[in-house]
């Protein structure tokens, strides 16, 4: 079970809250960039059409704004032309522009293509007493975002109109239910704010995607340390994580080289760097069974180096170390793909050739003695050489009475003249 405040978790919360975060802010100012943009259009497309409007009534019907009548019903004129029985020319700018246009005689709408919820024209219904107050006491110009007209509540724009002698007799409107523009909006804006989301999706995906990928890396070296501390020191490191090239990569590398380390450390001998004994014994008891296993012969042999104590006395100990760690390097080289070699005791070798007879052994150990014999011991300025002896048993019986067979033919070696390989 994932705890709660796992590395998995705090990095997409890392990740992912500000990117939801910075699509939340992007939205909602996209929003209100679009909302502000087109109340700035409504308003300056309702005053241009206002006018253009009020314009044209000047041109076709010459005049001031007045009543006639003697009687009620009064009528609604402009110069000699009744408006209250024609509203021919305002239904076809809302028809064309679906833009609503009312004149109003002091504060009462007198001529307008707004209607009740009966149908009926708002003729007679006076105005808002902020309108009132704002466009006919003030005598100027307003927009308003929310007014009522009627039922409805509209965007409008208010003009004052003036008699010749500039006194105030009236204001024109011209008007979108608020309902139309703010579905005009919310469809300007759906474009933006769904590709908005798509890109915040899209980012999430991304980062949660690398991020697993970052976390499952992390993981995976996690579970190779644990198995490390553990003592399983033959865990492998999944490939593709040493071969990152980034930091994640070097942890793997510096992971692999702790395991080497302790490998070294645990498994190998520290002054000849050869497997130790504990080591050597281990790996010759798997070899055992993968040989029996594959019905392949192989061959224990134990390397000792002649008069060894002698050398220590009379050269001291630090060229007794020197000759172990040549003899050393000189046995590993020599070994590559024929088996392996372990230190077995003070200046006494393993060695167990894979897939070889005890005959076939013997020959490759005779030029190991060869190599040895002829090689020069360069310490102090001093030039000296060495001899081994070898004993070596081909491995038909157990583990035990393998090495046994093998240190046998040591002794007889040894006890024959040593500097020599028998079997």
């Amino acid at each position: 079970m994932k705890k709660n405040n796992s590395l998995r978790t705090q990095f997409l919360n890392m990740t992912l809250f500000p990117i939801i975060v910075l699509g939340a802010i992007l939205t909602i100012t996209n929003y209100s960039y679009f909302q502000n943009t087109m109340y700035k259009e409504v308003k300056e497309g309702l005053r241009s059409e206002l006018n253009i409007v009020l314009t044209a009534m000047d041109q076709m019907y010459p005049g001031e704004y007045g009543l006639a009548g003697d009687t009620e019903p009064y009528q609604f004129i402009k110069g000699e032309k009744s408006l209250s029985d024609d509203f021919s020319f305002v239904d076809t700018i809302k028809e064309q522009t679906q833009i609503d246009i009312s004149l109003y005689f002091f504060d009462l709408c007198a001529h307008s293509t707004i209607r009740n919820q009966e149908g009926n024209r708002i003729i007679g219904s006076p105005a808002h007493t902020k309108v009132v107050e704002d466009v006919f006491k003030q005598k100027k110009e307003a927009f308003y975002q929310k007014v009522g007209i009627g039922d409805e509540v509209f965007f409008a724009y208010f003009i004052p109109l003036f008699d010749d002698k500039n006194n105030c007799i009236g204001m024109a409107m011209a008007g979108k239910p608020t309902s139309v523009v703010q579905r005009q909006i919310g469809e300007a804006v759906i474009p933006t704010v769904v590709v908005s989301i798509l890109m915040v999706l899209l980012a999430s995906y991304f980062c949660a995607h690398y991020s697993s990928q970052i976390i499952s890396v992390i993981e995976k070296i996690n579970r190779f340390l644990k198995n490390v501390a553990s003592g399983n020191l033959k865990t492998e490191l999944d490939e593709k994580v040493a071969a990152r090239q980034d930091e994640l990569g070097e942890v793997g590398q510096s992971s692999l080289h702790v395991q080497k380390e302790l490998r070294d450390l645990i498994e190998k001998d520290g002054l000849t760097k050869l497997y130790n004994r504990r080591t050597g014994e281990q790996k010759l008891r798997e070899t055992h069974e993968k040989m029996e296993y594959e019905k392949n012969p192989y061959t224990v042999a134990i390397g000792d180096i002649d008069f060894f104590k002698k050398c220590n006395d009379t050269y001291g100990h630090d060229y007794g170390d020197y000759v172990l760690i040549e003899t050393s390097k000189l046995c590993r080289s020599f070994m590559n793909q024929k088996g392996y070699v372990a230190r077995w005791g003070g200046e006494e070798f393993l060695f167990v050739f894979e897939r070889m007879t005890v005959e076939q052994t013997a020959l490759h150990l005779e030029e190991l003695r060869k190599q040895i014999e002829n090689k020069a011991y360069v310490y102090d300025e001093d030039i000296r050489s060495i001899t081994m002896t070898f004993g070596a048993a081909e491995a038909t019986k157990t583990v035990e009475e393998n090495i046994k067979e093998a240190d046998n033919q040591l002794y007889f070696g040894k006890e024959h003249g040593r500097n020599q390989v028998s079997i």
